[in-house]
């Protein structure tokens, strides 16, 4: 008796087999696979003429998949709907979803957006272009972007090119051509027309071809003609523009005093009391502070904060007397290890002045030493004279009834530890700096590892000089083409079409160590 398998278990098992065989896999053994997909056809064919097809296919020699497409797409000039991007085995067709305009070269720059299956290796390079009309445009600009405050290639920026200089501003305007640049701040437009165009570089945060407040932007001074000439290289300088209103956040207290934050070139904020209330404003590191004098009101009092004589805001600051009566605290400005040269400083949160009773005590290595209370720096803030030897350890203890405010509340107890560096701790830094040119104004700076600045020059110039006594450590060193001399860096102007100011950083290692000289050459520039 023969036994009969059903029909229907050889249809499963073909099925099972087709299945398997159809799957993409990586074969076994044998070395990885490097080799990026190659485009074998095209319909239409690449760089066609008279282009009216509502898709274009891509047939490859092996298996590929997308990679975030809808990011590396890149078409130019932009189409206000994106292209849908689909995969069928070896092949990707490109579905257009609008009208193309006509006598136009369209480039379709893939960027790293097709991958093969088995190893993900990138088809490098990949661009398609078509024209409209009866040629293909054929010029390019070439050009680099740079990030002059960070002093660094600014990569992935996009390079646009507009027709009128404000278009960038106006949302519904996309611009004519664009590209991307490379991780080397480079770019390349090819297959451009003739023409005379503005020309933008943006860090497009939200992909939208505008610029946004709080994104950097670069403009190139004059209009720019695409050519066939490989030499001409243009440079685009970025910074993130100064915004058009600062943003910012206060902090009140009931002792008659508040701060926000400094923000860079808004120096010029201004605090008035729209009640008469005299005020007292400086500032600590990054932080402007302002503090009420003279006797508490007992109620809250208004004030007003100016931008280039403007009300920008207004803000309540409660003044009570009975918050000052409360003793406050005192806080020393040194950290816990400086120099011997360093003065020592004594502040507090509100307005107060020094007592004939003052009472101060210090130590060196538990010795008894004299120190006194200076007069203030400001009205808030003390000098303690006292004299400090390298290689020590200090105690300061400030008691109570040393100082009071305008209520009645004296200070709390302060004590505070802290050592001063050896002489031998200390090293020596030499720079040789070349490479500045003579007719502009350049300031140096030293920040430490807290960012915190340590020695800072101006009018800097071609010349050799040292920076001495400087705790060992890492450092990092910075020119700034400063030609308004104002000792911080000026971004670009958007509205006044001003540049961003050249930052320039040092590249090399600045490491300073103990009782030893380093020398470094810096030619600006060039390194």
């Amino acid at each position: 008796m023969v036994n009969r398998i059903p029909l229907t278990y050889f249809s499963v098992l073909l099925i099972a087999l087709f299945s398997a065989c159809a799957q993409v896999r990586s074969l076994p053994g044998g070395d990885k696979d490097t080799t990026s997909p190659v485009v074998l056809m095209a319909f239409p064919p690449n760089l066609s003429t008279q282009f009216n097809s509502k898709s274009i296919t891509l047939v490859f020699d092996e298996y590929v998949s997308l990679n975030n497409i809808n990011q590396e797409l890149l078409v130019s000039p932009p189409l206000a709907h994106a292209p849908k991007v689909k995969v069928k085995k070896k092949s990707v067709i490109i579905s257009l979803q609008d009208e193309l305009m006509p006598n136009t070269t369209y480039m379709f720059n893939f960027g790293d957006g097709i991958v093969d299956v088995n190893e993900n290796n990138k088809a490098k390079d990949l661009l398609f272009v078509f024209s409209t009309g009866e040629v293909i445009d054929s010029l390019t600009i070439r050009g680099n972007v740079r990030d002059v405050f960070a002093d660094a290639v600014a990569k992935n920026y996009k390079v646009l090119l507009f027709e009128n200089d404000t278009d960038i501003f106006v949302k519904k305007t996309l611009p004519l051509f664009f590209t991307k640049t490379k991780d080397d701040g480079s770019f390349v437009i090819p297959h451009l027309r003739e023409g005379n165009f503005y020309m933008y570089a943006l860090d497009d945060l939200n992909s939208n071809y505008k610029w946004d407040e709080g994104e950097a932007i670069g403009r190139h001074n004059e209009t720019v003609a695409p050519s066939n000439n490989d030499s001409l290289i243009f440079q685009i300088k970025t910074s993130v523009p100064i915004p058009a209103k600062p943003i910012i956040e206060y902090k009140t207290d009931s002792v008659g005093r508040f701060q926000f934050a400094l923000i860079p070139n808004y120096h010029s904020v201004e605090i008035k009391s729209l009640n008469g209330v005299e005020t007292f404003r400086t500032t600590d590191g990054d932080t402007i502070i302002t503090l009420l004098k003279g006797a508490p009101t007992n109620r809250f009092e208004s004030f007003g904060i100016m931008l280039n004589d403007v009300i920008s805001d207004t803000i309540e600051v409660p003044f009570f007397d009975e918050a000052q009566k409360v003793n406050f605290p005192l806080r020393i400005s040194s950290n816990k290890k400086i120099k011997a040269g360093n003065t020592i400083a004594i502040n507090s949160n509100m307005w107060m002045t020094l007592n004939e009773n003052a009472i101060v005590t210090a130590t060196q290595d538990s010795l008894p030493i004299a120190a006194t209370i200076s007069s203030p720096l400001s009205n808030n803030t003390f000098n303690v004279e006292m004299k400090l030897s390298p290689g020590k350890q200090y105690n300061l203890e400030i008691l109570p009834g040393t100082f009071s405010n305008a209520a009645g509340g004296t200070n709390d107890t302060l004590h505070a530890d802290f050592t001063t560096y050896k002489d031998e701790e200390m090293g020596l830094l030499q720079f040789t700096i070349s490479g500045l040119e003579n007719e502009t104004h350049y300031f140096f700076s030293l920040t430490n590892k807290m960012n915190e600045v340590v020695f800072k020059k101006a009018n800097l110039e071609n010349a050799i000089f040292q920076i001495s006594d400087l705790p060992a450590g890492e450092y990092s060193a910075k020119i700034l083409e400063d030609n308004n001399q104002n000792e911080r860096f000026d971004p670009i102007d958007i509205n006044a079409g001003t540049p961003p100011e050249a930052t320039h950083v040092f590249q090399g290692k600045v490491s300073v160590r103990s009782n030893w000289e380093v020398k470094l050459e810096w030619v600006v520039g060039g390194n």
